[in-house]
């Protein structure tokens, strides 16, 4: 057994396993369900069991700019997935090869309590791991693409609104500018860097003003869904979409999914 992932039924978690899976790569990963939320007895029937030799960190309650949903957090039990696998690794004196922690490229630049949190998660690793040697950080961007369907996202929460009620709201400083990472291109980068293989990240940048007008216009020029979008009160024009063709197709692709998995379920 080559991989084991924390929070397999979060958004990159998952779309990582399947991954995984395409590319005949052995995985197992632990989830809420089916770990007896994440008991230190159920780790260590799967590490007995599979022996996996790269454990990756995915799992992380909310991933949100949002303070307010962080108001109620009670810090143990919302790293309860990462302390019970690192107690559990500790006492075993469990013998693998690397651990991967997914966390934020934003702890860099942005004071948000999620990066307090994400820092916070970080820590826990370098305190309470006794094979800190073993220990590495995947610091990424927001990542979007088919599959995501987180109401604290943008992205994600942008398509709801305007599938739900053809019209979507926002209340977001204009300038405020986002950091992007395709889902396809970030599974490919993780499993890069978990074999040591040093390649380039690729991340598009804009600010979530040209997001979404390029969303919204996509939907209507290429869809012809008719909406509207409601941007700090007033009406959204879709006079500018985002000229790289690149993150633009990306874009496409992801108003793909999401269309056609409304259609589906209305159908």
């Amino acid at each position: 057994m080559n991989y084991l992932i924390l929070g397999g039924n979060s958004y990159l978690g998952s779309s990582f396993e399947k991954y995984l899976n395409n590319n005949n790569i052995s995985s197992i990963s632990l989830h809420t369900k089916n770990s007896n939320n994440y008991s230190e007895k159920k780790i260590a029937e799967v590490l007995n069991k599979y022996s996996p030799k790269r454990i990756i960190d995915f799992k992380f309650p909310i991933v949100s700019s949002d303070d307010n949903l962080f108001m109620n957090i009670i810090e143990n039990e919302f790293f309860n997935a990462q302390l019970n696998l690192i107690s559990t690794l500790n006492i075993l004196e469990y013998d693998f090869d690397n651990m991967y922690v997914i966390s934020s490229e934003n702890i860099k630049r942005s004071k948000t309590k999620y990066t307090m949190y994400k820092k916070k998660q970080e820590n826990i690793y370098k305190e309470e791991l006794h094979r800190k040697n073993k220990l590495s950080f995947i610091r990424l961007h927001s990542v979007f693409g088919p599959g995501d369907l987180s109401p604290y996202r943008i992205i994600p929460n942008f398509f709801k609104q305007v599938f739900h009620n053809k019209e979507a709201i926002f209340n977001i400083n204009s300038n405020k500018v986002g950091y992007f990472n395709y889902i396809d291109e970030t599974n490919k980068y993780i499993l890069d860097f978990t074999k040591g293989i040093d390649r380039k990240r690729k991340f598009y940048k804009c600010t979530y003003k040209l997001l979404i007008q390029t969303l919204s216009s996509i939907l209507i020029n290429e869809f012809e869904f008719k909406h509207k979008v409601v941007w700090n009160s007033n009406l959204l024009l879709n006079k500018k979409e985002i000229e790289n063709k690149e993150f633009y197709n990306y874009l496409i692709e992801t108003t793909n999914w999401y269309y056609k998995s409304t259609l589906n379920k209305k159908g």
